[in-house]
């Protein structure tokens, strides 16, 4: 029921000294003034709750229907680019395997030009050095043979030499032996 401006002014005249004038008029602004600010019935509390809760409802409907169309776009679309990421990781997987087979084939043929290289050098140098050990076996044989010759002609002089202080050994011994006998020979005329 509202109140009359009569009710309100000797209301607000009784409550305003008590509890002072602005919280008076608060007080009395929560109050309705006029049949129009009258309070919520019961039915009409119920019918607006009603026609909220079926606005609510078909608004959570309308979300929920909502929801389960975007989950399946966004599962299609999730799918799609889950397809498209395979298929380019599968064309990236075969290109890194075709560059790294040219690679690994390309490294095999200079591996073995290298080896091929370095066997060719080898068996060039194997070769010099044959040849230089060859060449060094002749000139040691030719030494070999010189010191050989150097060793039969000092073995000749030696039989020589030793010929020689035999001769001269013999006739010195036949020559002291003279002496011996002509001595002897004089000692025994001389003793006689």
């Amino acid at each position: 029921m509202a109140l009359s401006h009569q009710h309100r002014s000797s209301l607000y005249l009784s409550l305003a000294p008590i509890v002072g004038s602005e919280e008076a008029e608060a007080l009395l602004n929560e109050l309705p003034s006029s049949e129009l600010d009258a309070p919520a019935t019961k039915e009409f509390v119920r019918a607006e709750v009603s026609a909220s809760s079926a606005e609510l409802g078909a608004s959570i409907a309308e979300l929920r229907a909502e929801l389960v169309r975007s989950t399946g776009e966004v599962r299609s679309e999730l799918g799609t680019s889950i397809g498209e990421v395979r298929a380019e990781l599968g064309t990236s997987i075969g290109e890194v395997r075709a560059e790294l087979g040219a690679s690994i084939a390309e490294l095999r043929a200079e591996l073995a030009a290298s080896i091929g290289e370095v066997r060719s050098e080898l068996g060039t140098s194997i070769g010099e050095v044959r040849a230089e050990l060859g060449t060094s076996i002749g000139e040691v044989r030719e030494e070999i043979g010189a010191v050989r010759g150097d060793v039969g002609a000092l073995r000749t002089e030696m039989h020589v030499l030793a010929r020689s202080q035999t001769q001269w050994f013999c006739g010195l011994l036949v020559g002291a032996m003279s002496v011996v006998v002509a001595m002897n020979a004089w000692v025994v005329v001389t003793l006689r």
